[in-house]
């Protein structure tokens, strides 16, 4: 280990001293960082390294990812009919490894954030505890989204570690709640919320939305939900279809009019008391319909779709859902600049696949059986990188959340007639 006095690279006031034009400087710093245990510094050039790659539209980058998206577990304690748990439980499911953290922890000094999220309820993973541990040695900020139906007594030891926080809710009527989240219950989960706040206040938390035909009428009532309970962000996203959950008739552009009244509402309720609000743009562009006949519309379907488990079998042997290699194609529509999740950001499975986009979960683009380093610029990766900086969108990002909801800064998209199909979870 060389010590501070013995290092070739210079400090000045405690900063290193290093020319930010020189990449070839910036990439010999950070290895002399490294050995230093100076896991700040290295964060510092790897973002500034990273600016180079993007300005100079590399496809092989020399940086490695700031934010990792680490799938803890698999397992969840609910069944959300719009979620794929609904009808396939957990079977198949795991929790992450302590080999495939290993596998990770060359990469964590360069990371500034890892986000607990995947496809399961990130607080269920029996070694969360010394997850958090590891991340603080390396000075890494933690996000993530969870249904805080549980609180570990970890997270509020480590509350400290939590730059963000988001949790999922789609109803504050205790009934509906229930019925949409399977297995929770919305009075426990909101003294959770309450009691990390009051823990935390310095974390920044989002309440999440998926907005459907059970919930299209609450939209500025969980506005409120939110002041209340000392959320800053609320986001609104439009319900997957699914063919296996059978709920087609739950997208809420089929009830445009009872849609954009409630939006509207919402909006109202979020400028007066001064929270964010997220939403798709194009909600609001809607063809007007009859408002009473949405309602009733609304009304006239089940709530609770049977499961459809015996239509699942097909799915049985990629159950990790990360079944497909990436294969990019171009989508109709053309793109200026990259993804800032493809730039900046990786997600891995408990199961130790490395997938290319948390949206689109059915590709992925290497697995923990090598080095991460190879899987990041590997030639999956790559070719995406290249098919962004050639001015086309990758068919994957086709109605993608992010671009809808206007949430890339790196990225313009000019959109094509069939970007907003719905079809991102129908099974092929």
């Amino acid at each position: 280990m060389i010590r501070r006095g013995q290092s070739p690279i210079a400090y000045e006031n405690g900063r290193v001293n290093v020319d930010l034009s020189d990449a070839d400087a910036i990439e010999s710093t950070i290895l002399s960082c490294l050995e230093l245990g100076d896991y700040d510094t290295v964060k510092d050039l790897n973002e500034a390294l990273a600016c180079h790659d993007l300005v100079e539209g590399r496809s092989v980058f020399r940086h490695y990812p700031m934010t990792l998206q680490l799938e803890h577990t698999s397992f969840c304690n609910a069944e959300c009919i719009m979620c794929v748990h609904y009808y396939r439980r957990n079977i198949g499911a795991s929790h992450l490894t302590d080999d495939f953290v290993s596998c990770l922890e060359s990469v964590m000094p360069y990371l500034r954030t890892i986000v607990l999220h995947g496809n399961g309820e990130p607080f269920m993973d029996p070694a969360l505890g010394s997850r958090l541990d590891l991340y603080s040695k390396y000075h890494i900020h933690v996000s993530t989204n969870t249904n805080m139906s549980i609180l570990p007594d970890a997270v509020l030891a480590h509350h400290d570690l939590f730059e963000t926080l988001t949790v999922s809710l789609d109803s504050v009527d205790p009934r509906m709640y229930s019925i949409i989240r399977k297995g929770l219950n919305l009075e426990r989960v909101t003294e959770n919320i309450r009691r990390f706040r009051s823990a935390s206040p310095q974390t920044f938390m989002t309440l999440a939305t998926v907005v459907m035909r059970h919930n299209i009428a609450e939209l500025e009532r969980i506005v409120e939900y939110a002041v209340e309970n000392g959320f800053q962000r609320v986001i609104f996203t439009r319900v997957g279809i699914n063919d296996n959950a059978l709920n087609k008739y739950d997208d809420p552009v089929l009830y445009p009019s009872a849609l954009k009244t409630h939006l509207k509402r919402a909006i109202q309720v979020a400028e007066a008391v001064g929270i964010e609000l997220i939403y798709p743009d194009y909600f609001l562009s809607l063809s007007d319909s009859d408002y009473d006949l949405d309602i009733i519309r609304i009304g006239s379907e089940p709530w609770d779709p049977p499961r459809q488990i015996d239509r699942c079998s097909p799915m049985s042997e990629r159950w990790s859902l990360y079944g497909f290699d990436l294969n990019p194609q171009k989508s109709r529509s053309t793109c200026n600049g990259i993804c800032d999740r493809i730039w900046d950001t990786s997600m891995v499975t408990a199961k130790g696949e490395v997938i290319a986009c948390c949206i689109d979960v059915l590709h992925n683009v290497g697995n923990l059986d090598r080095d991460f380093t190879e899987v990041w610029n590997g030639n999956p990766l790559v070719r995406l990188r290249e098919l962004f900086f050639s001015g086309k969108l990758p068919r994957i990002c086709d109605n993608c959340m992010f671009i809808t909801n206007n949430g890339l800064e790196l990225l313009k998209v000019d959109r094509a007639d069939d970007f907003y199909e719905n079809q991102k979870f129908k099974n092929g």
